[in-house]
């Protein structure tokens, strides 16, 4: 038996969730297990100072907590949606009720925000993935249940909101079940992370070298070529940055 965070609400993911989507089954990490489920600000913030980050790095929860009222007002149901395009896919962090596999229009996978933190340091930066406008995405999208969804977008929100970078945005999702309305996190081009179009080769020197306190980049990106694969979902674009990343690192 799985020992529970003592902050657990004791939900589990719903018995059908894997319905539409039998192959996800065991391909998707149990929320017990990530690391992202209760995060450690305190921790967090003790080792942001001692790699030298500024004191503002971090969002004032105050204002990650009215981004998410604002995302979850615009949700046209009890239940909640949310598009995994990145490590989402494979370590959600949060309970669900239904997973399927879904086309965002209107946005690609891009690795577009610097990273000097995290993944990255401001001696060796690299690049974080994000949604900006473009073609098409593939990705997962999980449907929290009424119940759920107070806590686990909470989950979600300190996660992903954590810093700067991010929109939370309401999209229309299209899956074989039928078109949904989802949140999901967009490229903020208003951040000072926001680095624009960034050329593949570019893209891939960086990532090669780049590392900080939660590891290195090249890992988050071969992590996420191979999960694309398993799931098996195409992105071009990806798949040619996977590799030249790979080249550059001697992998």
């Amino acid at each position: 038996m799985i020992e529970r965070h003592p902050k657990d609400p004791g939900f589990d993911i719903g018995p059908d969730a894997f319905v539409h989507v039998p192959q996800l089954k065991g391909r998707i990490r149990d929320p017990h297990l990530s690391k992202f489920r209760f995060l450690d600000f305190e921790e967090i913030d003790r080792r942001a100072k001692q790699a030298g980050y500024p004191e503002n790095w971090r969002r004032p929860d105050d204002e990650r907590e009215a981004s998410r009222r604002k995302a979850l007002e615009a949700q046209p149901d009890e239940d909640v949606w949310i598009f995994a395009y990145g490590s989402l896919m494979w370590d959600p962090g949060f309970y669900f009720d239904e997973v399927r596999i879904g086309r965002l229009a209107g946005y690609e996978r891009r690795f577009c925000l610097h990273l000097t933190g995290g993944r990255g340091s401001p001696e060796t930066p690299g690049f974080m993935a994000a949604l900006d406008f473009g073609d098409l995405c593939d990705g997962v999208a999980f449907r929290i249940g009424a119940e759920k969804v107070e806590h686990e977008t909470a989950v979600i929100w300190r996660r992903e909101m954590i810093a700067y970078g991010y929109v939370p945005t309401n999209v229309a999702v299209s899956t074989a079940q039928g078109e949904i309305s989802a949140i999901t996190f967009v490229a903020d081009h208003g951040s000072e992370r926001y680095a624009g179009p960034v050329g593949i080769d570019e893209a891939a020197q960086k990532i090669a070298r780049a590392e900080g306190m939660m590891g290195s980049n090249i890992e988050y990106v071969l992590n996420l070529d191979e999960q694309l694969e398993l799931l098996g979902l195409e992105d071009a674009h990806f798949s040619e940055l996977a590799a030249r990343t790979r080249a550059y690192g001697g992998r």
